[in-house]
């Protein structure tokens, strides 16, 4: 053999050994990590959707009410094509923690009516006004299309009062009220497939504050803004928390959704591996990682307070909620939600 052919040959077959190994270790499950939270303490709990009787699937976000109490999910099973739409709820945290088959109130039953039309309703990011009550929805009701619903939670349910639709919001995300607003996260900016947006480093996403009548950005080039509280904002590829001012907090994963618990304190749910939940979403996998972390802002401290290195018992949460000393998570894709008992 020409010794020419035969290097290359060499070589080649030394770069597809190389490939071959880091695919394996990046696919490998990690070592499960010490947590405020074991398996033993959790359990997923189904919920019943009480106008289909389906199972909700796809619980992408959660906030919990000023009352301490009450958890709206907005839930979307993205993956089942008989399911168009999804659904916003309501759920006692007291009686999701005594009894497995809590009561379910659907909240956006009276929405057509408040509107005056019929829209596809596939909620996605979610936020609460703890001063007004309004309840501020992200609604992904078309491919490469999106609109911010807002209105106040009444006894009948959530009825819209002003919509906002524009092209720019396509790929709204989440949500945060402040004192001087309402906004919004947009993680990329193209609507459909783009070559920018799929590298690793793209920093396309932006802030917006959101009105009535307008969209007005705050900051862009951030890497995939995702969750937004206390003005941080989690930029999912980055794998970081970017506090108001700028500075980057690193995370074990890329966050998805924040919330932020009694003391402060930001609860972020993460993605231990962004390769092993684009190659589930794909259909190559059934569970992807899930890990959710507890970070103090004054001392940037990162506590973990629940990990599952295979998504076996829940896969790829979205969202943490940190209430009474107890841990609520949702997953865009699993069934249900993660309960995690804590001391009452």
């Amino acid at each position: 053999m020409n010794r020419r052919i035969r290097r290359f040959s060499v070589g080649l077959l030394a770069v597809l050994l190389a490939a071959g190994l880091a695919v394996i270790w990046m696919l490998s499950p990690e070592a499960e990590r010490t947590a405020r939270f074991a398996h033993n303490d959790c359990k997923r709990v189904d919920l019943t959707d009480p106008r289909t009787g389906q199972p909700i699937v796809g619980v992408e976000d959660l906030v919990l009410a000023p009352d301490g109490n009450t958890l709206i999910l907005s839930a979307h099973d993205r993956v089942d094509p008989d399911m168009p739409d999804g659904g916003l709820y309501a759920v006692s945290l007291m009686s999701l923690l005594d009894d497995a088959n809590a009561p379910v109130f659907r909240l956006d039953a009276v929405r057509n009516v408040a509107l005056s039309e019929t829209v596809r309703f596939r909620p996605h990011g979610i936020a609460m006004d703890p001063e007004s009550g309004a309840l501020a929805v992200i609604n992904r009701n078309k491919p490469s299309s999106a609109r911010i619903e807002v209105g106040p939670v009444g006894p009948t349910g959530w009825r819209p009062d002003w919509v906002i639709e524009v092209p720019r919001l396509c790929r709204a995300n989440d949500l945060e009220f402040r004192p001087d607003g309402l906004f919004t996260t947009i993680d990329r900016a193209d609507c459909g497939p783009s070559f920018r947006d799929l590298a690793p480093w793209s920093s396309t996403g932006s802030i917006a504050r959101v009105t009535p009548d307008a969209v007005i950005f705050d900051s862009e080039s951030l890497q995939f803004p995702n969750g937004l509280a206390l003005g941080t904002v989690a930029e999912t590829r980055a794998h970081a928390v970017r506090w108001p001012g700028g500075e980057r907090l690193k995370l074990p994963g890329g966050p998805d959704n924040l919330t932020v618990d009694a003391d402060g304190a930001l609860i972020a749910a993460i993605h231990p591996s962004l390769i092993k939940l684009f190659l589930m979403r794909e259909g190559w996998f059934e569970n992807s990682p899930s890990r959710i972390v507890r970070i103090t802002p004054s001392s940037r401290q990162i506590e973990i307070l629940f990990d599952d290195p295979t998504g076996r018992m829940f896969s790829s949460a979205t969202v943490g909620v940190l209430a009474k000393g107890h841990l609520i998570a949702g997953s865009s894709t699993d069934k249900g939600i993660l309960i995690c008992k804590g001391q009452r």
